[in-house]
């Protein structure tokens, strides 16, 4: 199993770890049967799969923060998970610049360039999923409220975000039962779940069931929402497009276990 290659602290808890030059430098030195890139894109997008189900906790968490409260430890996990994405981010990208270098074929190139895609737009979830995060510290400090009805919507919200993560990680893993139509009707949905939210929240401004402050928060809450469904299409076109065939024939299940 591949172990991990960054360096980042959790409360109370250094995690160790190789850095991306040295994670070359040993690449080019074990002379593999199967050749550096195939191994190379292997093991980064093994770390790309994890990312992605930190991403997907993350999205979860900060719905159900914004739901039903932080807690008493806030948003110190959702943070420190945060934080593991953008150091992966940063890693991964440097790890895909390495390998870009050096000969490669048109088909593993284009492997790694939509690599790097899925990663910026990972990482962008990422940040959305952080900023619900921080609207759930505002309600409570500002003490604002939402009716049933506006908390029955962030429930809406969170299990349409579910499904498409849930998509996308069969996607990372090979699931042949992924298709790009799957997230995109998500995505479609989102969209659409997004003009009736927003025309729900004007109509309970008009009668008055709906504070200022309250309503600038769910606005800039749909937006956030309505993005991470962008990120999440692109990750999806990206998958679609990768060909493992040939000496990638395994699946990133297959090929990292």
């Amino acid at each position: 199993m591949l172990e991990r290659l960054s360096i980042f602290l959790l409360p109370d808890k250094a995690v160790p770890v190789k850095d991306a030059d040295r994670w070359f430098e040993d690449l080019m030195a074990s002379k593999h049967h199967l050749g550096v890139s195939t191994i190379a894109i292997n093991q980064i997008h093994e770390e790309i799969i994890g990312m992605l189900d930190t991403a997907a906790v993350n999205v979860s968490e900060s719905f159900k923060a914004v739901a039903e409260g932080t807690g008493s430890g806030g948003i110190e996990a959702i943070t420190a998970r945060e934080e593991e994405i953008d150091i992966s981010n940063m890693r991964l990208s440097k790890k895909i610049s390495k390998i870009l270098v050096l000969d490669q074929t048109p088909k593993d190139i284009d492997t790694l360039n939509r690599m790097y895609t899925i990663l910026g737009n990972i990482e962008r979830i990422g940040d959305h999923a952080m900023n619900l995060a921080e609207y759930a510290e505002t309600i409570e400090e500002k003490k604002l409220s939402f009716s049933e009805f506006a908390k029955k919507e962030f429930a809406t919200m969170e299990a349409s975000c579910r499904e498409g993560m849930e998509y996308l990680q069969k996607a990372a893993m090979g699931d042949p039962e992924f298709s790009l139509s799957q997230v995109a009707e998500v995505e479609q949905r989102i969209d659409d779940i997004t003009l009736k939210f927003r025309q729900n929240q004007i109509d309970r401004m008009r009668e008055g069931n709906c504070n200022v402050e309250s309503s600038i928060l769910y606005s800039e809450m749909l937006t956030d929402y309505e993005r991470i469904g962008d990120h999440m299409l692109n990750i999806a076109q990206a998958y679609a497009a990768i060909d493992w065939s040939g000496e990638n024939s395994q699946t990133a299940a297959a090929a990292m276990a």
